[in-house]
């Protein structure tokens, strides 16, 4: 067992990506926005060590994702802002003994993406702590908590790319530590840009 089947099987396996759709993520159609669909390409990746999870709230059951924290959008005893926003996505890859875990926030706008990331960062760093304390009573005495390497990612579509000569489709900034990935064609994302040691 590797670092990515042990998450596979600690993640809830209703919000797998799977079929023709596992590496396929999709902005759904927004006021004046079209649908944006993004398939990844596992370049340099066995498509076996890619893992995709949709965590997507559901406006009319915000409760399913995270249902140990207060839903009510109401007095009395409303919920405080903020306390279950979630990223879009989460895409687990295996390269040699690292997992990587891309937190991906997809956006086409402004909004609360860095809050987004950063509250699933703070849930990915229990599931691993998590994964760390019950890895002897697992079989997995070998797991390694420091082999799981943290990603925050907003993607976004930007303008052409049309005066460079050999077209990127993608341009990473560091922005204090989240990491921008700007789309010159909105409709794949790389991973293996995120899945290098620091």
């Amino acid at each position: 067992m590797n670092n990515l089947e042990y998450f596979d099987n600690i993640l809830e396996s209703t919000f797998l990506c799977k079929g023709k759709n596992s590496l396929v993520m999709v902005e759904p159609a927004h006021d004046d926005k079209e649908e944006q669909r993004i398939t990844i390409h596992p370049v340099d990746i066995e498509a076996s060590d890619l893992k995709l999870y949709c965590f997507m709230k559901d406006p009319a059951h915000p409760e399913k994702l995270l249902p140990f924290f207060n839903s009510r959008t109401v007095e009395p005893n409303k919920a405080p802002k903020g306390l279950s926003r979630f990223c879009d996505y989460v895409l687990l890859v295996q390269r040699k003994d690292t997992l990587y875990v891309l937190l991906l926030e997809l956006k086409r706008g402004e909004g609360h993406w860095e809050s987004q990331l950063d509250a699933s960062k703070v849930f990915f760093e229990y599931i691993v702590a998590s994964a760390d304390r019950i890895k002897d009573e697992n079989n997995f005495s070998q797991f390694d908590k420091d082999s799981v390497v943290i990603r925050r990612i907003k993607i976004q579509e930007v303008g052409s790319n049309k005066r460079r000569t050999k077209p990127a489709d993608i341009e990473i900034a560091d922005l204090d530590g989240y990491n921008v990935c700007n789309l010159f064609r909105a409709d794949k994302f790389l991973p293996i840009k995120y899945c290098r040691q620091a």
